[in-house]
C-alpha cells in the first residue's frame, strides 16, 4: 500500500515537473508544433542528472510497453497490454504474459534475449516513428532528413532518432536525458494540438 501512495506521488511531481517546464517553454516562445521543436533546446531543460527533479521525473514516467501480447509468446497481455509481469532488459521494460514465460524469460540468456530485444525494438520504432515529435537530432541540433538517414535508438521503449552515427556516443552518455527529450516534446506537440491552439501563435 505504501509502495502504492509513493509511485502515485512520483506519478503527480513527474507530471508537475513536464507541465511546469513545458509552461516555461511556452512563455519563451518555443515553437510547439508537432514535428517542429528543437531537440536540443528541450533537453537543456531537461533537470540535470543525479538531480532531485531529474529523479523524479524518471520514476514518474510511463514504461509505454508497444505491444499488446507477450514478448515471448504473443498471447494476450492482461488488462489490455498493461498488465503481466514486467522486467526491465537493457534499458527497456518488457512484459510477458504470466510465470511460466516470467520463468522461461529467467532461464534465458545471450542469442535469445538479443532477439527479444531486437523484436520489441521494432515495435518501438513502428509506434513511434509516425508521429515523431522532433525534427531536429537532440545532441546535434541537425535536421532530421527522414527515415533512411535518422539512426534510431531505443531505450526505455523510446525512440530516439539522432542525425548520425557520431551522436550515438554522445546519446549513450546520457539516455535517461535524452527519453525524458522525446518524452516531453510528446507531451508539448499534444498540448499545441488542442482546439483553438495554431503552431504560429504568437509569431
Amino acid at each position: 500500500m505504501r509502495a502504492r501512495a509513493s509511485r502515485r506521488l512520483f506519478l503527480v511531481l513527474g507530471l508537475a515537473c513536464i507541465l511546469t517546464t513545458a509552461t516555461l517553454l511556452w512563455a519563451e516562445g518555443v515553437h510547439l508544433c508537432r514535428g517542429d521543436l528543437e531537440g536540443p533546446a528541450l533537453y537543456k531543460s531537461i533537470p540535470a542528472e543525479g538531480t532531485t527533479e531529474r529523479t523524479v521525473m524518471w520514476r514518474g514516467r510511463e514504461s509505454r510497453f508497444p505491444l499488446k501480447t507477450c514478448l515471448l509468446c504473443d498471447s494476450p497481455l492482461p488488462d489490455h497490454g498493461r498488465g503481466g509481469p514486467e522486467f526491465t532488459l537493457e534499458g527497456s521494460v518488457i512484459r510477458v504474459c504470466g510465470p511460466e514465460c516470467q520463468a522461461k524469460l529467467r532461464e534465458m540468456g545471450g542469442g535469445r534475449l538479443d532477439d527479444l530485444q531486437e523484436k520489441l525494438a521494432q515495435a518501438v520504432i513502428q509506434r513511434d516513428k509516425g508521429d515523431y515529435p522532433l525534427n531536429t537530432c537532440p545532441v546535434t541540433g541537425r535536421k532530421l532528413a527522414g527515415d533512411a538517414d535518422a539512426v534510431d535508438q531505443v531505450y526505455d521503449n523510446t525512440l530516439v532518432r539522432l542525425a548520425d552515427d557520431d551522436a550515438v556516443d554522445e546519446f549513450r552518455k546520457d539516455p535517461d536525458g535524452y527519453v525524458l527529450t522525446v518524452r516531453l516534446a510528446r507531451t508539448l506537440a499534444k498540448q499545441r494540438s488542442l482546439p483553438g491552439r495554431s503552431g504560429n501563435a504568437g509569431r
